[in-house]
């Protein structure tokens, strides 16, 4: 944890009671008291695989809510209103990553999307308190206009490596052919969830992008920098 802008870090508490190895898979903090992570229980069978943990003090203590499902990225949009992404199997035995909405800060959580698919984490970001984005690696990116009710496909390619979204509904996307570092690549906008048009063009491929809260600063990341 840092209070100073990342010139200095100390070690957040583990939460108190518990003798399982967590692993975390996603970070977020609504602001600077509340916060969220998504948590994989390390060497877990299929009960209690994962779950989300919160924090009331930034960071200084842990709640752990277990699940019965490994949870790949959570978002919350207010202190009662959020989702999450796990992965579970249907009945076939197909791999089917969903996301979950919660209303009454997680007391209890409803299933608003799915999607089959061999692998792909569902990562969930929002622009605001209506427009959200799953990107799901290598290919897919979903997108919800009605605060995470519903979710269709906003935009596909052979490899999107990354998504970064910011206010008003702005959000960029790295698309490739490759994931070769060395393979080039494009980063394309859109303002709307349907449209997404070429910004910049660079020979290798970034493989993350940012965006700073106010979204008017960004970085994408590569092999050259």
């Amino acid at each position: 944890k840092t209070t100073d802008g990342g010139v200095h870090w100390e070690l957040s508490s583990y939460p108190t009671g518990v003798n399982d190895q967590l692993y975390i898979n996603d970070i977020f903090f609504l602001n600077a008291s509340l916060g969220f992570t998504a948590v994989n229980r390390v060497f877990a069978l299929d009960y209690d695989a994962g779950g989300w943990m919160m924090t009331t003090d930034g960071g200084r203590s842990w709640e752990v809510n277990y699940l019965q499902y490994p949870v790949n990225s959570i978002f919350f949009i207010s202190p009662k209103i959020g989702f999450i992404s796990i992965a579970i199997y249907s009945p076939d035995a197909s791999l089917m990553h969903a996301i979950l909405k919660t209303n009454d800060g997680g007391v209890t959580w409803k299933e608003t999307f799915t999607h089959a698919a061999p692998y792909g984490e569902l990562k969930i970001r929002f622009t605001d308190s209506t427009n959200g984005y799953a990107y799901q690696a290598p290919s897919n990116i979903f997108v919800t206009t009605d605060a995470g009710e519903t979710w269709k496909l906003s935009a596909t390619n052979k490899y999107i490596l990354s998504l970064a979204v910011g206010p008003d509904n702005v959000s960029c996307a790295t698309f490739s052919d490759d994931q070769s570092a060395t393979t080039p690549s494009f980063i394309v906008r859109s303002t709307d969830g349907i449209t997404w048009k070429p910004v910049a063009n660079y020979p290798f491929n970034n493989w993350r992008l940012g965006f700073s809260p106010v979204g008017m600063f960004g970085v994408a990341v590569g092999i050259n920098g």
